[in-house]
């Protein structure tokens, strides 16, 4: 990672997500004008390796870049780091297989944003006990989709469920 990445992070903590923080608080909803930004200066494939086209940050740069978006919004830099697990574990362990490979790098070109649908109870986090929560998750992948159109959010990913394309298994909400 350049420090020129980090310079960017930190000037969308400042510039956007400390502007939103406080509706994103009391409105309790998802930071999408901070992950927009990060999007643009191709920040959500900060963790993918540098052949596959992302800036190759190890733990100690993303740690850097969370505590940075954390001046600014905590929710933001919660999403920021939660999606960084999930392409971390792609990116450490999928790298033998050709069909992770070219989903990093098809996450790099798109800026996708990966989640974990089995951190909260009520979308698996509980999966014995699911009651799916289409709605809410629906509405989230739509905010980041920037759409209410339910296919422009295929690539909101959810646990194993990263895209449609992953493992043939595609939610029901997506």
């Amino acid at each position: 990672m350049s420090n020129d990445l980090l310079s960017q992070v930190r000037g969308i903590s400042a510039d956007v997500a400390a502007k939103h923080a406080d509706d994103v608080d009391r409105q309790a909803r998802f930071p999408i004008e901070t992950v927009r930004a990060l999007q643009q200066v191709k920040a959500m494939s900060a963790s993918v390796p540098t052949d596959l086209g992302g800036a190759g940050s190890d733990m100690r740069q993303l740690s850097a870049m969370c505590a940075s978006l954390a001046q600014g919004c905590a929710s933001s830099a919660m999403v920021f780091a939660m999606h960084h697990i999930q392409v971390a574990c792609l990116a450490r362990h999928g790298l033998e297989s050709s069909f992770f490979r070219d989903y990093l790098a098809e996450l790099v070109a798109k800026q996708y944003v990966l989640a974990s649908m089995t951190s909260e109870v009520g979308t698996a986090g509980d999966t014995r006990s699911n009651s799916t929560a289409s709605g809410s998750v629906h509405g989230w992948a739509n905010a980041v989709a920037g759409s209410n159109d339910r296919s422009s959010a295929n690539h909101v990913s959810l646990a194993i469920a990263a895209s449609p394309r992953l493992a043939g298994y595609r939610a029901s909400f997506l």
